[in-house]
């Protein structure tokens, strides 16, 4: 019996792919102006994180062009569909959506924030200090995003724990993909230093202190910072 692999799509794939259907059907026409965000939430039953991701893919497959302040609008020049179409085999295949990635994070950071505070080294903590000192120079989106990374998986580095540190590492590397950077463009993300820097020294504090449950609130509330703004409309 020949079997074949069943092919499995996220949310925001299988919305970005009933959408282009419709684009290249004509039933939405080029040029055209699409529901907002919250219109076609509801009308699809699913959240407003999945329309948005759906958008993103949606723009990276040169479909649609995002227009801060004005809308998403039907691009004139389709591209023939192929390989970089949101509805391609391929597409199934690829990076989890930044919202997939950032509950993931929501899950897991906290608790490793609460181990690096019972586990961290004095030479773990002036590490996470040099890190912030660094955040603190003027730099590249690109550099900035590396910094982060470099941040997050020092704190997982402290928990002794390298397990726990490979997790948060891979959940990092989503971050370097045309997904995340589209929507990391679209709401300003990459502009976001001192927050950023504020957070950050409040965890390493609360990790210096030993502060197990302050460490693991301090983790959450700004992850739960990162959400909004990739929220923000």
């Amino acid at each position: 019996m020949l079997l074949q692999t069943v092919e499995t799509q996220r949310l925001y794939q299988l919305v970005a792919q009933q959408i282009e259907d419709m684009i290249r059907t004509g039933k939405i026409e080029a040029g055209a102006r699409l529901p907002s965000e919250r219109e076609l939430a509801a009308q699809l039953g699913v959240s407003r994180p999945s329309v948005r991701e759906a958008m993103i893919a949606l723009d990276i497959a040169g479909l649609v062009e995002i227009r801060t302040g004005s809308g998403i609008y039907v691009r004139h020049d389709l591209p023939p569909k192929g390989d970089d179409s949101v509805a391609a085999p391929s597409m199934s295949q690829r990076d989890a959506g930044p919202f997939e990635i950032l509950t993931a994070r929501m899950t897991i950071e906290p608790h490793v924030a609460a181990e690096a505070a019972r586990n961290a080294t004095a030479e773990d903590i002036a590490a996470l200090w040099r890190i912030i000192e660094k955040m603190k120079e003027p730099t590249d989106p690109r550099t900035g995003l590396e910094r982060d990374r470099e941040f997050h998986f020092l704190v997982a580095c402290a928990t002794k724990n390298m397990t726990l540190a490979r997790i948060v590492d891979e959940l990092w590397s989503h971050h370097f993909t045309p997904m995340h950077s589209g929507i990391s463009t679209l709401t300003g993300l990459f502009h976001t230093d001192a927050m950023d820097i504020s957070d950050h020294t409040e965890i390493v504090r609360h990790i210096e202190a030993r502060s197990v449950v302050a460490a693991r609130k301090s983790m959450k509330a700004h992850l739960n910072h990162v959400r909004a703004i990739l929220l923000k409309a």
